[in-house]
């Protein structure tokens, strides 16, 4: 997935905005064709809402100057889609909060002296 220059796509009566291009390669007979899937994605950390996607087939000159590269297919449809890749989509990864164990101090507790207790009637 790629970082793309923020683009407007109308989507269901209002303007969203893409953030992030996606690419995958449907089919390829490793001689002189291939086809691609793309996605378009909006959100800033969590590309996650699709607002648009199509494919594109490669053949000819385009096919016979891919260089094996998972870079190529990347910049060809960024270029059929007049799209302006900026950088690698690098996802945000949420460190676990470490917790502190809490020593607890044992409790000292003082014994208790007993008085004896004297007897009615016994000493009289």
């Amino acid at each position: 997935m790629k970082k793309i220059e923020p683009i407007q796509i109308w989507q269901n009566g209002q303007q969203v905005e893409a953030t992030y291009f996606a690419a995958v390669s449907q089919s390829d007979n490793l001689k002189d064709a291939a086809s691609f899937q793309y996605t378009l994605y909006a959100g800033t950390d969590n590309p996650s809402i699709s607002v648009a996607s199509g494919g594109f087939a490669m053949g000819g000159e385009d096919y016979a100057n891919w260089d094996g590269s998972n870079e190529y297919p990347y910049t060809w449809l960024a270029e059929k889609l007049n799209l302006v890749i900026i950088g690698d989509y690098v996802p945000v990864i949420e460190e676990p909060i470490e917790e502190e164990p809490i020593e607890e101090e044992p409790i000292e507790e003082e014994p208790i002296e007993e008085e004896p207790i004297e007897e009615e009637g016994k000493n009289q």
